[in-house]
């Protein structure tokens, strides 16, 4: 039987907008292409092996895809980044995720947790690594660096089981991870892989880690 450990408490899509001044060459006010604004809805969503129809990024180098479908992260987190930037609040969608979980957070979630939500089942892929547009749409140079020295990044999920999920949906633990690393744990290792060699091995061995991110740790080794 799953187990419930939390609630999607806000979903998000969003469009490809482009932003700032084009004649500015000031990097945090100047003219750029984002798909980070995304909007909560309150209708149910069909989510694909490509992540949720209708919601789009700007970069897909480094954003979307199979390992990168669905961006979670926790509503536990907004009231650090709130202090961070000095703000009354922050909407739902603050750092362009599309799923805001509560009762959850990196500490708790571990790469290949498989959840489901709706009559969608997911893996969890990787951490999410924080983009310098975090820092242009709160205005704030220091806010990416943060997001990353804390690990309050959030996480990606692969869609194993297409279907629709909706605001309020609960989340559901199917499977914990066979060798359980959590997100936390990752991205603690992704900032310094010296600390902990055995967990680093561990996961470049991962088969449920996406490549993209065990890529990225093994430039940061070398």
């Amino acid at each position: 039987m799953n187990k419930t450990i939390s609630k999607l408490i806000s979903l998000q899509v969003g469009k490809v907008t482009t932003s700032g001044d084009k004649n500015s060459s000031d990097t945090l006010t100047k003219q750029y292409t984002t798909g980070s604004y995304k909007n909560p809805v309150e209708e149910k969503q069909k989510v694909t092996k490509l992540g949720i129809i209708g919601d789009e990024v700007a970069d897909t180098k480094h954003h979307g895809g199979i390992d990168k479908a669905v961006f979670a992260n926790s509503f536990l987190n907004y009231p650090k980044w709130i202090r961070f930037l000095g703000a009354e609040s922050l909407p739902f969608g603050a750092l362009a995720e599309n799923l805001t979980l509560d009762s959850i957070d990196e500490s708790d979630v571990c790469i290949g947790d498989i959840h489901k939500i709706g009559s969608v089942t997911l893996e969890v892929s990787q951490p999410r690594q924080p983009c310098w547009k975090i820092s242009r749409r709160w205005n704030n140079k220091d806010f990416m660096k943060y997001i990353y020295d804390s690990g309050e990044t959030g996480w990606y999920y692969r869609v194993l089981s297409e279907g629709e999920i909706e605001k309020g949906d609960m989340v559901e633990l199917v499977k914990k991870a066979d060798d359980p690393i959590s997100i936390a744990q990752a991205n603690s290792v992704m900032r310094d892989p010296s600390s902990d060699t055995e967990l680093t091995q561990r996961l470049l061995d991962s088969e449920v880690l996406a490549q993209a991110w065990k890529n990225g740790l093994q430039k940061k080794i070398k």
